[in-house]
């Protein structure tokens, strides 16, 4: 077989092995696929996995949190620029949410990030005051690339006690599972 030259290459003509039933078909499934796509993403924003005793629930997701009592502080951090507000739900009233009574409970809060980051909040550390799981930075959801959907926070700047090492490591973003221990 003789070699093809770069005139006969340009006046070829590529068949593929699909036929036009075939070709509208796979049309329909890419478009079909790309709804569904676009529809998770609309959805009612990202999710949080919640484990009590060892039993999961169903994910607590950022609509739900949203109606929650909205805490805020305004405060600096080590990882960022400048003074941010940060707004969420105080990890007490989620407690509580979840029908842990956080004056009795003696437990402990396991926190996972996306990155396989995970921290142990013990109940001394929880406050009707702090730490907030925070939803919002200057009144904007977080989105992965700056520390969110869901970021551990405490009012750093209202005390010194807040900026120590142990509450700095904390501090998780990214949050995307909590398992509570009675």
């Amino acid at each position: 077989m003789a070699p093809i030259t770069p005139v006969q290459a340009n006046s070829m003509q590529f068949h593929f092995p699909f036929s036009r039933c075939s070709q509208v078909g796979t049309l329909f499934l890419l478009l079909t696929l790309a709804a569904m796509t676009v529809r998770a993403d609309v959805g009612t924003g990202p999710q949080l996995q919640i484990g009590i005793d060892g039993v999961a629930r169903d994910a607590v997701d950022f609509a739900e949190l949203a109606q929650l009592p909205r805490n805020e502080y305004t405060t600096s951090t080590v990882w960022t620029e400048g003074v941010k507000t940060f707004s969420g739900v105080l990890m007490w009233d989620l407690l509580a949410y979840l029908g842990i009574a956080p004056e009795a409970w003696r437990g402990h809060v396991t926190l996972s990030a996306i990155d396989g980051y995970v921290v142990r909040l013990d109940a001394d550390k929880v406050t009707p005051s702090a730490p907030m799981l925070a939803m919002l930075k200057n009144d904007r959801p977080m989105p992965r690339r700056e520390r969110g959907p869901f970021w551990l926070v405490f009012p750093y700047d209202s005390d010194s006690v807040y900026r120590t090492e142990t509450k700095l490591s904390l501090s998780i973003w990214q949050v995307e599972q909590l398992s509570i221990a009675p």
